[in-house]
């Protein structure tokens, strides 16, 4: 599907970092104001980085920058340390990234990743918030360096809007509308349906109907509800909506979607 606005992490106003080992990984496509960073320590992931793909292995680094559309997958178990930075932790380092791009979101220098590994694994094992932070500062010094930032233009601009997104988030089970946006917001319709397009490359319509199936495929597999009550549950006017917007995004009914 489609990439998503994680807004779980757009909520949160910490740093999040960890380190999976020995295990798979799977992480749809999606995106939030924050910086995320996956140092690969051992095994391979593939990558997604906007319309950027690579295979990464030990001893290389996955940059993503705030909105950039990210995820990750490992059909093999790998080992990565990840780390989730928000932009108000930057400091003087905001100026250096605000509208900008990487060219180059991907690190292959052992030197670099030597560097930001130690860094990594300090900011996880050290209490002291402190030094946790000027850990993180080592980190993203090391890395914005080495990622060919370049100033945004229309061709990857997304006027991404954190309060319009957080509240269609929140609210895609009732009914919304261009014209409800713009009166919540004080945005024209156009601008708004404009917003959709260009950030997502759909209407504003089928974003809210990739929510809703989100949503309706989590609560079919909680098994507490069948597949109308999912549907329902889930933001859609009826039976017939919902079929039709899961077969013109999945290319097959729900019946089959669950059963493979």
């Amino acid at each position: 599907m489609r990439a998503y606005f994680h807004l779980l992490r757009e909520k949160k106003d910490q740093p999040e970092y960890g380190r999976i080992q020995n295990k798979e990984i799977k992480v749809d496509l999606h995106f939030h104001s924050q910086i995320e960073l996956y140092i690969i320590i051992s095994g391979q992931v593939d990558v997604l980085i906007n319309e950027k793909h690579k295979t990464l292995g030990a001893g290389e680094i996955a940059v993503s920058l705030s909105n950039d559309t990210h995820g990750y997958r490992a059909s093999s178990a790998a080992d990565v340390i990840y780390l989730v930075i928000p932009t108000r932790l930057l400091g003087d380092l905001a100026q250096s990234v605000e509208n900008k791009y990487a060219s180059s979101p991907f690190i292959n220098d052992k030197s670099i990743f030597d560097k930001v590994l130690d860094a990594a694994n300090k900011v996880i094992d050290t209490s002291n918030e402190l030094l946790r932070r000027g850990y993180l500062y080592l980190v993203l010094g090391t890395v914005l360096e080495n990622i060919g930032l370049k100033e945004v233009d229309e061709d990857h601009s997304t006027h991404s809007d954190a309060k319009l997104l957080i509240y269609v988030s929140e609210n895609f089970k009732k009914e919304l509308s261009l014209s409800h946006l713009s009166e919540k917001f004080g945005y024209n319709p156009s601008y708004i349906s404009g917003y959709f397009k260009k950030a997502f490359g759909v209407s504003f319509s089928k974003y809210l109907s990739t929510l809703r199936l989100r949503e309706a495929i989590r609560l079919f597999e909680t098994g507490e509800y069948n597949v109308t009550e999912s549907a329902l549950e889930s933001g859609f006017g009826s039976t017939r909506s919902f079929y039709r917007a899961f077969c013109e995004e999945f290319h097959c009914s729900p019946k089959e979607y669950f059963k493979k």
